[in-house]
């Protein structure tokens, strides 16, 4: 069995950002020290330099960019905080609790019982038949 050819290039993924080289960053893009570092810890310093360089020069907020990128992508300190899944503005922890205490109960919410839209199939029939006459 023959050997897999490999690349003759040093891998960089192994340099990731921390605070000095945030510190670094900071200086050279006029991003805040705490904002990069909250964004991009423990990413690629390749990758950094690439998304720093894109919120300076393409954005007029740059701290505002980065930290709207870190949240979207999940990376960095928001990482922590996203806990692996998209949430929308409605989410909360009771919501889910909420969802977990109907599933015990045998209870299912509205919408998923065949109930369009979580609204009761007579009022429906009677609106229809109200704005058709």
């Amino acid at each position: 069995m023959t050997a897999p050819k490999t690349s003759n290039k040093p891998s960089t993924k192994h340099h990731r950002v921390d605070a000095r080289f945030a510190s670094l960053l900071a200086e050279d893009f006029g991003i805040p020290a705490a904002t990069v570092l909250d964004a991009l810890e423990g990413e690629p310093q390749k990758a950094a330099i690439a998304v720093c360089a894109w919120a300076a020069e393409r954005t007029d907020d740059p701290t505002r960019a980065l930290r709207c990128w870190a949240k979207k992508h999940n990376r960095g300190r928001c990482r922590a905080h996203r806990r692996g899944h998209r949430s929308s503005p409605g989410d909360s922890r009771d919501g889910i609790r909420e969802q977990q205490d109907e599933r015990r109960r045998g209870t299912t919410p509205a919408r998923r019982r065949g109930v369009a839209g979580g609204l009761d199939a007579a009022w429906i029939r009677a609106n229809v038949e109200r704005m058709s006459s």
